[in-house]
């Protein structure tokens, strides 16, 4: 269906708007993209609300991993104070969930839960298209993983975030604000998540198997 395309494992339908599309890469495979000229598009993968998602505490495995493929259109980054390149919540205080934004000249991972809160920085990202991912467990660490390598990781702090009032995973954009603002123009492939933490070992091979 124009507009939408599906999950390979549940069928959930992810939403395109404002100008995201799906496109062909050079490969001849299917790609989604946030940016088509001047439009600043994103993508809804759907409302998690009560979920693990949406809220880490509620992961059944106390743990929670995501990956992807994807190129940052970094000409068109220089003049936008912060742009997201996903988000579940994690960038506000009325909201839990997690959050990857480029401010101030470096890209920020945030993830907190109702009483906890998980925050760190790498001060760039590749060009054209890699690997990223990053994988959270309750009781111990965020991590953040480019190409096969741990960048960047994270121990908690003490927070309070009493509800969870924005609760949809968005992709290109924070999902308490529907200003352009704040879009990532981006492609991105082979987006994938788990309720549980990953162990390094296995991230950084399935980061390296899928570039070759």
């Amino acid at each position: 269906m124009k507009g939408q395309t599906l999950d390979t494992i549940h069928k959930r339908p992810a939403i395109l708007s404002d100008g995201a599309e799906i496109d062909t890469n050079s490969a001849g495979e299917k790609i989604a993209s946030t940016s088509d000229g001047d439009s600043r598009g994103w993508i809804s993968l759907g409302d998690f609300a009560g979920k693990c998602f949406s809220d880490p505490s509620l992961c059944q495995k106390h743990g929670l991993t995501v990956m992807t493929r994807i190129k940052l259109d970094k000409d068109n980054l220089k003049t936008k104070p912060s742009a997201y390149v996903i988000s579940s919540g994690g960038q506000t205080t009325k909201a839990r969930g997690f959050a990857l934004l480029r401010l101030a000249k470096k890209y920020i991972l945030i993830l907190s839960t109702k009483d906890r809160q998980w925050k760190l920085h790498t001060n760039d990202m590749p060009d054209g298209w890699f690997n990223l991912g990053f994988t959270w467990q309750n009781d111990k660490l965020l991590k953040l993983f480019v190409d096969g390598k741990l960048v960047a990781s994270s121990e908690a702090i003490k927070v309070s975030r009493p509800v969870d009032s924005f609760t949809s995973l968005d992709i290109g954009r924070p999902n308490n604000s529907p200003s352009t603002n704040h879009r990532m123009p981006m492609s991105i492939d082979q987006i994938a998540l788990w309720e549980e933490a990953l162990p390094d070992h296995k991230v950084k091979r399935m980061q390296t198997e899928s570039e070759s």
